[in-house]
């Protein structure tokens, strides 16, 4: 079975994949008619990742199947990567699926312009495909235990990307009081938003969580066990599990 891409929107499927590669170098899809999107996260689970997009801000076609259609690719750079070659004003493609029990799955994606083409194999469904279930996602993304929330602009978080290279500690720290939100590690103290002015405990975060995060502008929810990162940017959202001291 196949399905005609009557036209590929470079720029948007890059930005996606590039948001996943933050997580994985693999890249796993979910197409339906409405949405593209991925829910993906680390083997540990400390870290759990939704990219959305309109699917028409990706591609256009002529006819989507009656099922969603699970895509993957074992290097997403690859894909980036051949995208470069193509007249972005002209590129279309058609991408080959078949069917496993209930569910579809792309086999490849043939990527043309009118000179060009070249042909992405899909990764083998037999090696598995990471998604989450609603119930995890659920899981992951609930606010049931909210204590508080506080917004993380694009500014501050790539200040915070480098400030938090000062120290040795695997660990940096968020808390609050009457002068606003910190972030903390051994040798730096910053406040990020000071809007918020009720005095809240410290919660500790691993440093390597920050190289999973975009650098957009967020509102974020710290709750008992996870902080929680909405994008103000794009239809993207991260959870990260808080570190448990011994």
């Amino acid at each position: 079975m196949q399905l005609e891409i009557t036209k590929i929107y470079p720029g948007p499927l890059t930005n996606m994949v590039k948001k996943l590669l933050l997580m994985d170098s693999a890249v796993y899809l979910n197409l339906t008619e409405q949405t593209i999107f991925s829910n993906s996260y680390l083997p540990t689970k400390d870290v759990a990742k939704i990219v959305l997009s309109p699917t028409s801000e990706v591609f256009e076609f002529e006819q989507m199947p009656d099922k969603p259609i699970k895509i993957s690719f074992f290097a997403g750079q690859k894909l980036i990567d051949c995208l470069r070659f193509f007249d972005i004003h002209n590129l279309r493609g058609t991408l080959h699926y078949y069917q496993e029990g209930d569910e579809y799955f792309a086999e490849k994606l043939v990527i043309r312009d009118s000179v060009l083409e070249i042909t992405l194999h899909c990764a083998d469904v037999s090696l598995g495909f990471t998604t989450m279930s609603d119930v995890q996602v659920s899981a992951a993304f609930g606010k049931d235990s909210a204590i508080y929330n506080f917004d993380l602009s694009q500014e501050n978080l790539t200040k915070l990307t480098s400030l938090i290279t000062l120290d040795k500690n695997e660990l940096f720290r968020i808390y609050s009081d009457n002068r606003g939100v910190h972030v903390a590690g051994d040798t730096y103290d910053i406040i990020i938003d000071d809007t918020v002015t009720e005095s809240h405990n410290q919660v500790d975060l691993f440093k390597t969580f920050f190289s999973r995060i975009d650098k957009e502008s967020y509102k974020v929810t710290v709750c008992q066990n996870k902080l929680l990162l909405d994008s103000q940017d794009s239809q993207t959202r991260v959870a990260l599990n808080l570190a448990i001291k011994a």
